[in-house]
């Protein structure tokens, strides 16, 4: 015998009344059914539009209910606050992800539940969180925030993704935030360094910072990311093979991508005398220096503005615009397209012709003095 009953949805002659989506389930103790209502939204002005969420609703409940979801099991999850339901979703991503990633996810956490608490809205269950509260707080940080498209939309993204985890764990049966539309963003410009402005750190940074040099080269050469970089330890350099394996642990994907080493690069590393440490250390630590301690990322960015503010760099100049600067100069060297793209570690192409657009200009030449005979 069934558990449960099948979800019905129940339409109404009038919107006056309330529709509701109808399921029932054996109470575990008086082994009778018991109905449970899904009440749809009396702000959906339309039958159409209540008709259309009710059928949404009665399918998403009968997926659950054939999947073993049990609503007696998470009844008490939909009744929590939503401000204690991002809690727990702090909680959680606080254990699970880098301490940079939680300390983002809670400054966003932070500026929600003040809002909540502003519109006085904290106490709101999870279950009465609709998309209208999700529409209503997206609007705030546009229009009261003053948030750039970029950032509401990084925002945006959060929100799906924690409202997500919360959909999963039954607090909620909808992710409200899903049906928001991203804005669209202007393509930021592609910085790079002038020649002049590499020869300056070719030749002041070696005096001034040898080891952030370092960072320098592994950025240039290997288009590493400083997040990647203090998270190399020496075994991951396979002199033999002439690759530097970058672990799971510290991609954006979470698997091993093994980077070629350029020429220059391997000369470099193989200069540092690297057989003289442990393998097990960190290629960079306390100082810049092989140990065993991991430093933060923020630590290459800080030495980094310190060099560039003596020698006068504009505050744009990142370390990490030696990489753009390094793609653009291997584009114009005739590298294709698609070595680049594997360099670069980017997921498609289209990332990599940004860089194919702002560098590549010998397109017309070759069509110019060698198009193909007719």
């Amino acid at each position: 015998m069934e558990k449960f009953k099948n979800a019905i949805f129940k339409e109404k002659p009038t919107l006056d009344e309330r529709w509701y989506v109808e399921y029932s389930y054996i109470h575990p103790e008086t082994g009778k059914f018991k109905v449970f209502r899904e009440f749809i939204s009396n702000k959906i002005p339309t039958k159409e539009g209540r008709r259309r969420k009710g059928y949404e609703i009665a399918r998403a409940f009968n997926i659950k209910l054939k999947q073993g979801w049990n609503p007696f099991q998470v009844q008490e999850k939909r009744f929590t606050s939503i401000t204690q339901a991002m809690d727990y979703v702090y909680e959680i991503k606080k254990s699970t992800t880098e301490k940079r990633t939680h300390h983002t996810y809670n400054n966003m956490i932070s500026t929600f539940k003040k809002y909540l608490e502003k519109k006085k809205l904290d106490k709101l269950s999870c279950d009465e969180f609709n998309y209208h509260h999700a529409i209503d707080y997206i609007d705030y940080l546009k229009l009261q925030k003053k948030f750039t498209n970029r950032t509401y939309n990084n925002h945006l993204s959060s929100m799906r993704t924690f409202f997500t985890f919360l959909q999963k764990r039954d607090f909620i049966v909808f992710n409200p935030f899903l049906k928001i539309d991203m804005l669209e963003e202007s393509e930021p410009e592609l910085l790079t360094y002038t020649n002049i402005e590499m020869q300056l750190i070719k030749t002041r940074l070696p005096e001034i910072d040898p080891q952030l040099f370092t960072c320098t080269q592994l950025v240039y050469y290997a288009a590493l990311r400083p997040a990647e970089i203090v998270r190399l330890r020496i075994y991951y350099i396979d002199f033999q093979k002439r690759l530097i394996r970058i672990p799971g642990t510290s991609t954006k994907n979470k698997k091993m991508q093994p980077i070629k080493m350029p020429e220059q690069l391997f000369n470099y590393l193989l200069g540092l005398n690297l057989d003289r440490y442990p393998e097990n250390y960190y290629l960079l630590s306390k100082n810049f220096l092989p140990g065993e301690t991991k430093i933060a990322p923020t630590r290459i960015a800080e030495r980094w503005r310190h060099f560039a503010n003596e020698i006068g760099f504009d505050k744009r100049k990142t370390i990490y615009l030696l990489k753009h600067t390094a793609a653009g100069k291997a584009i114009e060297s005739g590298i294709n397209a698609r070595e680049m793209q594997l360099h670069l570690r980017h997921h498609s192409l289209d990332m990599t012709q940004r860089y194919l657009e702002k560098f590549n200009n010998i397109g017309g030449e070759k069509i110019q003095m060698h198009f193909p005979n007719f």
